[in-house]
């Protein structure tokens, strides 16, 4: 008799967890709304995304690549499947994968998308956002990490940054040697301002690869745990 007490409560409490009440944002056209979901629904979205990530990442690449030839092919697969936004299409702000099953979005999103297949692929990426002075345009890139450099790609342009011998040039390389982005830009002009002042305050920003690295169940499991203990310690002090 205890135990069946024991196991209908037990029922009762993962049933009770299961139905909290949580919400998800859903931005479109710049303006967000929230909506009110279940804690099981959440949950089951959560992972149901992190497996088809997984199926359209290994489309694209295969664990026997190089990361030159994963970047380029990442950058190749986004570039032909996840276009601009159409005319007349709203904006749609939502998860990274949405945008890549839509098959459009946003030039930062393109770059979000972009992160995303280069995470599930063993490559931790992450973006900055780029601010030429004197205007208030920006450019989005997204940076790849790989053996403690950091390899920068432009999704918005299409475009890879190379040393002089065609190997991918790292961020530290390119501030050295700026020329090699103005090669890899050929001339562009950015919203009338030349595209390398774009890249003047990039040594002083840090990429956070966090977003995508919490995409994956394990990592938001283990980030979950952390919290909850930094707060018991909060608590305790």
């Amino acid at each position: 008799m205890k135990k069946a007490l024991i196991t209908l409560a037990l029922a009762c409490g993962v049933a009770g967890i299961a139905l909290w009440p949580v919400t998800t944002r859903v931005g479109v056209n710049f303006v967000v709304t929230s909506h009110r979901l279940t804690l099981a629904e959440k949950t089951v979205h959560f992972v149901s995304r992190h497996w088809q990530t997984q199926r359209v990442a290994e489309s694209v690449t295969s664990p026997g690549q190089g990361f030159e030839e994963k970047i380029e092919r990442i950058l190749a697969w986004v570039s032909e499947n996840v276009r601009s936004v159409p005319e007349g299409f709203p904006i749609v702000d939502d998860h990274p994968l949405h945008i890549i099953l839509r098959g459009y979005g946003a030039s930062d999103q393109r770059t979000e998308a972009f992160t995303l297949l280069a995470s599930y692929s063993g490559l931790p990426a992450g973006t900055v956002v780029l601010n030429a002075k004197g205007t208030r345009e920006t450019t989005m890139l997204a940076l790849v990490e790989w053996k403690g450099h950091l390899y920068p790609v432009d999704v918005q342009h299409n475009l890879l940054f190379r040393t002089p011998d065609g190997r991918l040039a790292h961020l530290a390389e390119l501030m050295e040697h700026p020329q090699w982005i103005e090669a890899a830009a050929a001339g562009r002009i950015n919203s009338g301002v030349p595209y390398a002042a774009y890249w003047e305050q990039i040594g002083s920003l840090e990429p956070s690869f966090a977003r995508m690295r919490l995409q994956k169940p394990w990592s938001r499991f283990q980030a979950t745990i952390q919290k909850a203990l930094q707060l018991g310690v909060q608590r305790t002090k």
